[in-house]
């Protein structure tokens, strides 16, 4: 079950990674200015807001702590930009912590080698090499 959540939750915020998401501002047709939203959402504000609580409830289960590194993983291929890379890796880096709380060393292990994963895709030396072969 909590698997199936985090697959739904990064299938959105995978559509919401290429978006530019809406200021603090919202106009009417005119343009003028009818509301100020105090918090604007960001990708990051999503993205802790979706993984936060599973994260945090999930430290004893290695399957649920595999599907949230992967996940990190995945969004790392869609990530738009340095703010979104950061707010994935940090997401990863915490998943990553997540391996002291399992009691067999072969799930740690195993849990390490999957968020490594995720932060080699995410780290700035990725970025550098993905934008060089884009050029």
């Amino acid at each position: 079950m909590a698997e199936a959540c985090v697959d739904r939750l990064a299938s959105a915020l995978g559509k919401l990674a290429g978006r530019q998401l809406q200021s603090g501002h919202r106009a009417d047709e005119a343009g003028r200015t009818r509301l100020l939203v105090s918090r604007p959402d960001t990708f990051k504000s999503l993205l802790d807001a979706a993984f936060d609580p599973i994260r945090n409830y999930s430290g004893g289960s290695l399957q649920v702590c595999l599907k949230l590194a992967s996940a990190m993983a995945e969004l790392s291929q869609l990530a738009q930009g340095e703010e979104q890379r950061r707010a994935l890796l940090d997401q990863a880096e915490m998943i990553g912590r997540m391996t002291q709380a399992l009691p067999e060393p072969s799930d740690r292990r195993q849990l390490d080698a999957a968020c490594q994963v995720a932060i080699r895709a995410l780290s700035p030396a990725s970025l550098a090499a993905e934008q060089g072969r884009s050029r």
